[in-house]
């Protein structure tokens, strides 16, 4: 499991967590250090806590390699998600001249 690790990164105390979650300080602590088993519902807010995925907190291997996603490209996630299909392939044809572009070495520059 990944949960301490995420508390760490989000510089949050045990206590905040379990405050976070409704719980005793005693009770995240042993959830944390896996003594304790997690309940579905608790495991879901952990989740949603840091905004990641089970799968990912789980520390699983997930199909779309995404999982967790860092904080300065979370509005970017979420702007693509909002994209209508015609939009989505536009975004595509985009990325891989990008890609192109980038590995044959030219000067690929879509701002000119």
């Amino acid at each position: 499991m990944r949960i301490k690790e995420l508390r760490i990164k989000e510089n949050l105390s045990q206590i905040e967590m379990a405050k976070k979650l409704e719980i005793s300080q005693e009770k995240y602590s042993r959830i944390e250090t896996q003594v304790s088993k997690l309940d579905s519902n608790t495991l879901i807010k952990i989740a949603d806590c840091f905004d990641v995925s089970l799968d990912y907190l789980c520390d699983r291997q997930w199909h779309n390699q995404v999982g967790y996603i860092p904080e300065d490209r979370r509005e970017l996630v979420k702007e693509i998600i909002e994209l209508n299909d015609n939009e989505i392939k536009e975004v595509k044809a985009f990325i891989n001249g990008f890609k192109a572009g980038r590995s044959s070495g030219s000067d690929f520059n879509v701002f000119e």
